[in-house]
């Protein structure tokens, strides 16, 4: 299980990268290699995101420069066999209408142990700050 944490952590540190540096090169790389085809992500308040290149074109708003940190936390990890639940908080750091606004999101992620290696099987969050406009 530790070996799992430490990928996750390294997968961490990695997002806050691609913030700070909006790497596009980076964010493709991760995207790919720790999402599959099948991989799901449900985001607050947005419509279901599937696939590689659709999963790249969601992320990417990581790279627009009004989104300023990312931090993400391992709360709780369990195994059962070829899948783990990811449970944690997202702390992220965006310029909005001329303002700094932090979002603590809560998230699941379901890991899939596929040939030895781990993706993201499914990737679902709530934001703390409620949808503009309401």
């Amino acid at each position: 299980m530790e070996d799992l944490r430490n990928y996750i952590k390294k997968i961490q540190e990695n997002l806050m990268r691609v913030v700070q540096e909006k790497n596009a090169d980076l964010l493709s790389d991760l995207v790919t290699t720790y999402y599959s085809e099948n991989s799901l992500i449900m985001p607050a308040n947005h419509a279901w995101v599937q696939g590689l290149e659709a999963i790249k074109s969601f992320w990417a708003d990581l790279l627009n420069p009004d989104f300023k940190e990312l931090r993400c936390e391992t709360l709780d990890l369990q195994l059962q066999d070829d899948t783990a639940y990811e449970i944690g908080k997202a702390t992220s750091i965006f310029l909005e209408e001329g303002q700094l606004i932090t979002d603590i999101a809560t998230y699941l992620i379901v890991w899939k142990r596929h040939d030895g290696v781990w993706k993201v099987n499914v990737d679902i969050w709530n934001d703390s700050i409620p949808p503009s406009g309401q």
